[in-house]
C-alpha cells in the first residue's frame, strides 16, 4: 500500500503544479489585457485553489483509468482511503489559496472615504444639509445628495473556515468520482474538480 500511496502522491503533485501553472498564466494574461498587473491575491485564489482541486480530480480519474482502484480493491482497500489521501495531499495548496483580495474602498474616518480610482485615489467627504447627507467626490463637481455614509465591511472569514469549505467541496467531488460506476473521463474529472474550484473561488465574489 505504501508504494502505491507514494506513487499517487507524486502524480498528484505533478498534476497540481501543471494546472496551477496553466491557470496562473490565464489569470496573468487576463489582467494584462485589462491593462493592469496580475493581482497576487487573485492569482492565489484562482490559480492555486483551482489548480489544487482540478489537479486532484484529474489524478483520481487517471488513476481509475489505469485500473488502480481494481488493484487496491484486490488488497481490500476502500476508495474512501484514496479520497482521503488526495484531500490530505491537496491541503497545503488549498491553504495557500488564501481569501478574497482586499476591498478597494476604505473608510478613513468619520464622514470620509477613499476609493481606488483609475487615475489615483478618489476622496469622498460627507456634509450635513437640510436634505440629508451630501457626498462630494474629489474627481467630480456635482455632489450626491442623500448618499448614506459608507461603513467598513465585516471581518473576513477565518482562514480555517475557508480551508474546511474547500476541503469539503473537494472531498464530495472526489468521492463521486471514486464511486462512479463508469470509469471517469475528462468531462467527469472537470465536473468533480470544478466543484472544488468554484467553492474555493467564492471569496472573490462573496467575501
Amino acid at each position: 500500500m505504501r508504494p502505491l500511496a507514494l506513487a499517487l502522491a507524486a502524480r498528484l503533485l505533478l498534476a497540481q503544479l501543471a494546472v496551477i501553472a496553466a491557470l496562473g498564466a490565464l489569470v496573468a494574461v487576463a489582467a494584462l489585457i485589462e491593462g493592469h498587473a496580475p493581482d497576487g491575491a487573485r492569482l492565489r485564489l484562482v490559480a492555486v485553489g483551482g489548480g489544487a482541486a482540478l489537479g486532484a480530480a484529474w489524478t483520481l480519474a487517471a488513476w481509475r483509468q489505469a485500473a488502480g482502484d481494481v488493484a487496491l480493491a484486490a488488497l481490500g482497500v476502500r476508495p474512501a482511503r484514496v479520497v482521503a489521501l488526495l484531500c490530505l495531499g491537496s491541503t497545503p495548496a488549498l491553504a495557500l489559496a488564501g481569501a478574497a483580495p482586499a476591498a478597494p474602498a476604505l473608510v478613513t474616518g468619520p464622514g470620509a472615504l477613499t476609493l481606488a480610482g483609475p487615475d489615483g485615489p478618489v476622496h469622498v467627504r460627507w456634509t450635513r444639509s437640510a436634505d440629508g447627507p451630501v457626498a462630494t467626490r474629489s474627481d467630480l463637481v456635482e455632489p450626491f445628495v442623500g448618499l448614506p455614509l459608507a461603513h467598513p465591511s465585516g471581518s473576513p472569514s477565518p482562514a480555517w473556515l475557508l480551508l474546511l469549505g474547500r476541503l469539503a467541496a473537494l472531498g464530495l467531488g472526489l468521492a463521486w468520482l471514486a464511486r462512479r460506476a463508469r470509469v471517469p473521463d475528462a468531462p467527469a474529472a472537470l465536473l468533480a474538480g470544478g466543484l472544488g474550484a468554484l467553492v474555493g473561488a467564492l471569496p472573490a465574489v462573496w467575501p
